[in-house]
């Protein structure tokens, strides 16, 4: 699925682990309780996605475009999840993991 076009797309619920999503468009997708554990967003654009509940376990998310905080803040996030600069971690996800090696 990497570079698909995913405009407004419906994935509620849609078990998407391991998704290789590099460079995706999901401006505008509903990802209401999606599971996007260790899925591959890199360069992905996600304008005006819906993360109500959607898991980003294990997701590094530092280079999505237009992942707003407000999204961040609705979405399931673990240890692992790294998010992009200038977005705070959520008081509602469990501690950040300390950086290794």
């Amino acid at each position: 699925m990497a570079g698909a076009g995913l405009h407004s797309a419906d994935l509620t619920g849609a078990a998407l682990y391991n998704a290789d999503l590099t460079g995706a468009v999901l401006d505008r997708a509903v990802l209401t309780g999606a599971g996007l554990r260790w899925a591959n967003l890199t360069a992905a654009s996600l304008f005006e996605a819906n993360l109500t509940g959607a898991g980003l376990d294990g997701l590094d998310l530092t280079n999505t475009v237009g992942l707003s905080q407000g999204q961040v803040d609705v979405a399931v996030g673990d240890a692992r999840t790294r998010l992009p600069a200038g977005l705070t971690w959520p008081a509602s996800w469990p501690p950040q993991a300390r950086p290794t090696g």
